[in-house]
């Protein structure tokens, strides 16, 4: 074995890659751009939690401080929470906005509290989550029980006194979810993310990849040299890869109802219409990026430049609410974004399609899908690879 011949082969490999300049900016422009994105979303996301207190206990203590509502007294506390955006509402309006997402969690304190809370030695409060999101429910839940604590270790020491109450209940949440709840497991819960951001994903490598090929074998060169236009080319290409899109999004979706047992609320036809706009765009994609490739190695490049964001970004791991302004800008331009939360909708909350929240994904998903079409036709070029 000769070292010398060793290092030939050695200093071979690094002179070609000195010379990939889009190799070089992969090593070095991505993972710093990645791990950017993780300390935002870790460092500087929004600590503040939107909720809403309902508070229908009217009566009140004899305190020192006279006649105080044991009930408003802890919401008062809570907020000055720094963890918590506090909304007093009244209960029909606190469901609505619950509904609609504007808060995500309800706080209820019903006739009655604070005499129960001199009297008995633990009182319920009931606390109603939105239930969609296990990352948003499990912040919630965290931030509403160290609040709650401190507010009552706070109205103990208010409440206390010669005349006042001396044995204040301690406060017993009672959990409920307007979506989702114990039956769902956390594989039910990410299912509805999984199943758009495999066929998305997939879809794309496979077409990319595909596309490159045409090029690379001169198939692209001779349809280039016939009457055909540029358009007309890549709609026919778009058409024929989306049949086995199509089939990939019915495998992922009958495999996770079928095998993994998902259980779901709405509608799959819902379901598979959203996977089915997907994955087109996610074809057209493909299309557009495969033409500033030379070969398969760079079409894998596009992975972690294009993929990678978008799943940390669509709220799969971090609840969009609590990013920073940035990257909510950021997340509002990708197409998994409006494709996880067109899935959780309907697989979750048991949204139809004719709910705003699914109508609007939809309807982005289907201008992002058209936009590629012609940027394709643009960017194809009559030089293959």
């Amino acid at each position: 074995m000769s070292g010398s011949r060793i290092l030939a082969i050695a200093g071979r490999v690094i002179r070609q890659m000195r010379r990939d300049r889009r190799t070089l900016a992969l090593l070095i422009v991505v993972p710093a751009v990645v791990l950017t994105l993780l300390g935002l979303l870790l460092r500087y996301g929004s600590g503040s939690t939107a909720v809403a207190v309902v508070n229908e206990d009217h009566a009140a203590l004899s305190t020192p401080l006279g006649q105080v509502s044991a009930a408003s007294l802890l919401v008062q506390m809570l907020e000055q929470s720094k963890d918590l955006q506090v909304a007093r509402l009244s209960r029909d309006e606190a469901e609505r906005q619950l509904r609609s997402g504007q808060v995500k969690a309800v706080l209820l304190f019903d006739q009655g509290f604070s005499q129960r809370i001199a009297a008995e030695r633990r009182v319920k409060v009931d606390l109603l989550f939105e239930g969609s999101n296990p990352q948003t429910t499990a912040a919630v839940n965290g931030s509403l029980g160290r609040a709650l604590a401190q507010a009552q270790a706070q109205m103990a020491g208010v409440l206390g006194g010669a005349d006042g109450p001396t044995g204040l209940a301690t406060l017993e949440i009672q959990r409920d979810f307007l979506y989702g709840g114990e039956q769902l497991d956390v594989l039910d819960y990410f299912a509805p993310v999984f199943i758009g951001y495999f066929a998305f994903f997939f879809v794309f490598l496979l077409t990319s990849v595909s596309f490159l090929r045409e090029r690379s074998q001169g198939t692209m060169e001779r349809l280039m040299a016939s009457p055909l236009s540029r358009g007309e080319i890549v709609l026919g290409y778009m058409l024929g890869f989306s049949v086995f899109a199509v089939v990939q999004a019915a495998l992922i979706l009958g495999f996770a109802i079928l095998v993994l047992r998902i259980h779901y609320a709405g509608n799959l036809l819902i379901v598979f219409m959203v996977q089915i706009i997907l994955t087109i765009g996610a074809v057209n994609l493909g299309i557009f990026l495969s033409t500033f490739a030379k070969n398969e190695l760079q079409v894998v490049q596009f992975i972690p430049v294009v993929i990678i964001p978008q799943a940390l970004l669509c709220g799969t791991i971090y609840p969009l609410e609590d990013m920073p302004e940035l990257l909510r800008w950021i997340s509002a331009v990708l197409p998994l974004t409006y494709a996880n939360d067109a899935l959780r909708a309907v697989m979750i909350r048991g949204a139809n399609i004719i709910s705003p929240m699914v109508l609007v994904d939809i309807l982005v998903l289907l201008a992002f899908a058209a936009l590629m079409i012609p940027l394709g036709a643009l960017t194809l070029r009559r030089q293959v690879a």
